[in-house]
């Protein structure tokens, strides 16, 4: 198994540390199949002297390797999209688009960036990465004041995409505190004496921010309604199918995996009509499908996963299984089973 570490340089009172790739057997300070990035802890404020190659990072992962904990903190601007910031500006002012991004460059063009907006960025870069230039801000349908993020339309079908982020809930971020060395940690249990601070919550918390976007979209099968969603934050950066499974179906395929608020009845998915989230019927009825982004790298969407709405007419879900052929934007994209 591959991992990334770190590989200690430096002097004495003086570490330095290499970001690699290295087999788990190689020794600490061994060869090294890739190297990185570097850290030096007593610098860690300084970008130029701590960076990260996030695209290698992120290739590495889609390849299997595991990075350490330490390692996995120290990339997270990895999953944010940061690092990506000054390709992003220049891309987003390179020639006129259709609709402004304007507002977009103003609120990531500053040393605290805006991450909805970085998310923004993020995914319209990915969209003209693979020949399409979107409209940016366009009403699903006439009339409608509602505006979502991008409309893509190909051979014939029109494609909008909503965007989102899911960060860990304010109770869970309270638990966070730092160690000695500056790095945050906490872990959520299935048993918590309180419930909110079950891994069940944060399925339910998902659930809720993606029914808060329904009001944007109608009922209309001739149209594509995807919801895009950032989850480089949720559960705590660690999500997976069967968290995917939970908050889309409610049944994981791990029994390990089953999430519950009570310890007796299990989350109830979006795709269930006994579902209790507002406006869950509303979702089934309006919306697609969903694509769970697991980070912000700059081919993020090739690691994404597409979670269908099996509650749209067959017809309509023709059209979408048609759309994940052929479609380019799904074309690099995991499809979750059920």
């Amino acid at each position: 198994m591959l991992r990334i570490r770190l590989k200690r340089m430096g002097r004495k009172k003086h570490p330095v540390y290499r970001i690699v790739v290295a087999d788990q057997r190689s020794s600490r300070d061994g060869g090294a199949i890739d190297e990185i990035g570097v850290f030096d802890p007593l610098r860690k404020s300084d970008r130029e002297v701590n960076r990260v190659d996030c695209d290698r990072y992120n290739y590495w992962i889609s390849k299997g390797a595991q990075p350490t904990d330490r390692v996995r903190k120290l990339c997270a601007e990895c999953k944010s999209g940061r690092g990506l910031i000054p390709e992003l500006i220049r891309f987003l002012r390179s020639k006129k688009r259709k609709g402004s991004y304007s507002t977009v460059i103003g609120k990531i063009d500053r040393p605290d960036p805006d991450p909805h907006y970085l998310f923004e960025a993020v995914f319209a870069y990915q969209l003209s990465q693979v020949g399409f230039e979107p409209e940016y801000e366009a009403p699903f349908a006439n009339g409608n004041a509602k505006t979502v993020d991008f409309l893509v339309e190909n051979n014939g079908v029109a494609t909008f995409f909503e965007l989102l982020r899911v960060d860990e809930s304010e109770a869970v971020g309270d638990l966070m505190q730092p160690d000695e060395e500056g790095f945050f940690e906490v872990k959520l249990s299935s048993d918590h004496p309180k419930k909110h601070l079950r891994p069940a919550a944060q399925d339910v918390r998902m659930q809720e921010k993606l029914c808060d976007k329904v009001d944007k979209f109608t009922e209309d099968d001739s149209k594509v309604a995807v919801l895009v969603v950032d989850c480089s934050t949720y559960h705590l950066g660690m999500m997976d199918g069967d968290d995917i499974r939970s908050v889309m179906s409610g049944v994981p395929k791990s029994p390990s995996s089953v999430q519950s608020l009570d310890g007796k009845a299990p989350v109830v998915g979006l795709l269930d009509p006994n579902c209790p989230s507002q406006k869950s019927e509303d979702f089934r009825k309006r919306i697609s499908a969903v694509v769970f982004v697991p980070n912000l790298g700059s081919e993020c969407l090739k690691g994404a996963t597409v979670a269908l709405n099996v509650c749209r007419s067959t017809d309509h879900q023709k059209l979408i299984m048609k759309e994940l052929k052929q479609n380019a934007i799904f074309s690099d994209m995991h499809l979750i089973d059920y």
